[in-house]
């Protein structure tokens, strides 16, 4: 995969961040939990699928978080 099909398929945290309207650090959070599928860490940049921050779904409040019961 070349730099052009990199940028076209994956965002970086402050991207993601951007377009749903959160910080940089609750998306970094978020790829800790494993809520971007497919997100990967290179050295200090979270590469998060394009795809997987645009069919995000924000948890409502008073819900757990996946995996808590």
């Amino acid at each position: 995969m070349n730099i052009e099909e990199i940028r076209e398929h994956y965002m970086t945290t402050p991207q993601a961040a951007k377009y749903l309207g959160l910080t940089r650090h609750r998306v970094g959070r978020l790829c800790l939990e494993g809520r971007f599928l497919g997100a990967g860490k290179i050295d200090d940049t979270w590469l998060i699928p394009r795809e997987a921050v645009e069919n995000h779904k924000r948890l409502k409040p008073g819900d757990l978080r996946r995996g808590e019961k």
